[in-house]
């Protein structure tokens, strides 16, 4: 039986299967297994806490960094990582709190008419005109995690206009 909701592995794979182009993968919270139990109350071993709200998180895969940040509107965003392992303790309540806030937000971004077992991402890139002074846009490519085989495919479907609104202006922003 294919799986309803994504992994932080899943998540890894997308980001890096297109090579070094893309910079990280934006998704609902509600989409992703290891976020969903964390706003339940349980604590995935693989999650290493990087803050105090309990907005960013470190995982490996396949021996390579990664982080995830939860924003109160219900995004998660992936992006490879240049940093050590943390030392971070939070309490459950707190790492809770967040990710429980954020699996709310994105259920309701999405709204009762969602297709079920849909699962969208969008990988952004590498800025296009490194001097512009108005923000200057970026290479983004929407995906769909298909269920059954396990792999991301480029979407192209009726819902890219909306997905690209919904994460550009929900998405966190990169942390110093």
């Amino acid at each position: 039986m294919p799986r309803s909701r994504l992994t932080l592995a899943d998540l890894a794979t997308g980001l890096t299967g297109r090579g070094e182009q893309f910079s990280e993968l934006k998704v609902f919270a509600d989409d992703v297994e290891e976020i969903v139990a964390l706003g339940r109350g349980d604590t995935p071993e693989q999650l290493r806490p990087l803050d105090r709200e309990g907005k960013r998180f470190a995982f490996t895969h396949d021996n390579r960094p990664f982080e995830v940040e939860l924003s109160g509107s219900g995004v998660v965003r992936v992006y490879q990582s240049s940093r050590p392992d943390p030392d971070v303790m939070l309490t459950a309540t707190a790492v809770g709190a967040m990710a429980g806030a954020a699996v709310g937000a994105a259920s309701s971004r999405k709204g009762q008419n969602w297709l079920g077992g849909l699962v969208v991402g969008m990988l952004a890139g590498a800025v296009f005109g490194a001097g512009a002074t108005v923000s200057p846009p970026r290479r983004v490519l929407t995906m769909a995690f298909d269920a059954g085989t396990g792999r991301w495919q480029i979407y192209d479907g009726g819902l890219v206009r909306w997905m690209k609104e919904e994460f550009r202006s929900s998405a966190p922003q990169p942390s110093a």
